[in-house]
């Protein structure tokens, strides 16, 4: 009896063994409303965040709520080209009728690396902002409560350094899901687009999420901005029924060069690439010189540049500068009388 007790045994942990090999990693979300009760879910997806090409993919839900697969095995089947993706993120993103749509953090895929070469993750950790969370190892299948509520009346109010209205500020309001593309843009889900009014307020869409502000005026950027390379944009939450924002207004200061030194300092092209521009076409010319050698910009907002390039008439730079440290009315600028000519590559000088 023993040997067969013991090939029993030795069975039976090969099948437990093989289970845990091929356990399935899932989260079982049950959705609740304020008081506690079930409520039914609309739209479940999982948005991944791939270089080059990311998408959110439906998953299942029912009555009961909803089922997140988190495995290796399931991105490939989702999503083929991305299956060896190993800095894959993503975000679960619920949505239910007459509740505030719901979004979690960000988190890194199971089997995914935090940085090149690291040790793939076993482990999945999901948040969400009402303070619903799950560890999830591989192989395991957990239960996650998380709550919603009805959306909230939510309003920004746009004022000046003065405590003035800003009327006229063009706003986006998104869900964010990521901006690790190559040109730094938001990737998000479109929730309110508009303008401020006279009073310097727009309503805007409420979100058990982490939002993308996006705001546009000419010639304004946000007091205290976020990042110093996005002036007029930041992610965050709501902070209260009514939001503040405040902007600055750009210093505004005439531009006048004299061009000096050359043989020929007529035409002579001004181009000004933009500040902030991570992406698209963020020079342009935007002034010329007269026969005199002279240009004069009456209105000039040095901020929103970050070069001036000075070209002649066969496109060659002939001289740059930062238009936020330029001194003086005007700007004197001395050029060479001919620029330098290499007929033949200079040799290097042999040393001992």
């Amino acid at each position: 009896m023993k040997p067969f007790w013991r090939t029993a045994a030795l069975a039976l942990l090969c099948c437990i063994r093989l289970f845990a090999q091929t356990a399935p990693t899932e989260l079982h979300i049950h959705p609740v409303d304020e008081s506690g009760s079930p409520i039914t879910i609309s739209q479940a997806e999982v948005y991944l965040d791939l270089w080059g090409g990311s998408e959110k993919i439906a998953v299942p839900f029912d009555e009961t709520g909803v089922r997140v697969p988190l495995d290796r095995s399931w991105l490939c089947s989702a999503r083929p080209a991305s299956c060896d993706d190993q800095f894959t993120a993503a975000r679960v993103i619920l949505q239910a009728e007459g509740y505030a749509p719901v979004a979690s953090g960000a988190f890194l895929w199971m089997g995914g690396v935090e940085t090149p070469g690291g040790a793939p993750r076993r482990a999945v950790d999901i948040s969400f902002l009402s303070g619903a969370w799950m560890h999830l190892e591989r192989g395991e299948t957990k239960d996650l409560t998380v709550p919603f509520r009805k959306p909230l009346g939510r309003r920004l109010r746009f004022l000046n350094q003065a405590g003035q209205p800003v009327p006229g500020v063009g706003l986006r309001v998104s869900l964010l899901l990521e901006s690790s593309n190559h040109c730094g843009s938001t990737e998000a889900v479109r929730f309110t687009e508009g303008a401020s009014d006279e009073a310097g307020e727009l309503s805007v869409t409420d979100a058990d999420a982490e939002l993308a502000f996006e705001f546009s005026k000419s010639h304004h950027v946000l007091l205290n901005p976020q990042n110093s390379d996005e002036p007029m944009r930041f992610t965050g939450m709501y902070s209260g029924p009514l939001n503040v924002v405040l902007l600055r207004e750009l210093e505004r200061r005439p531009l006048h060069l004299e061009i000096t030194g050359a043989e020929d300092v007529s035409g002579l092209a001004l181009s000004a690439c933009m500040a902030a521009c991570p992406c698209g076409a963020c020079c342009g010319q935007i002034a010329a010189s007269d026969a005199g050698g002279r240009i004069e910009l009456e209105t000039f907002y040095p901020e929103e540049y970050e070069r001036l390039t000075l070209l002649n008439q066969q496109g060659q730079t002939v001289w740059q500068g930062n238009p936020r440290t330029l001194t003086g009315d005007p700007v004197r600028i001395e050029l060479p009388r001919t620029s330098p000519v290499l007929s033949r590559p200079v040799p290097l000088e042999r040393r001992p």
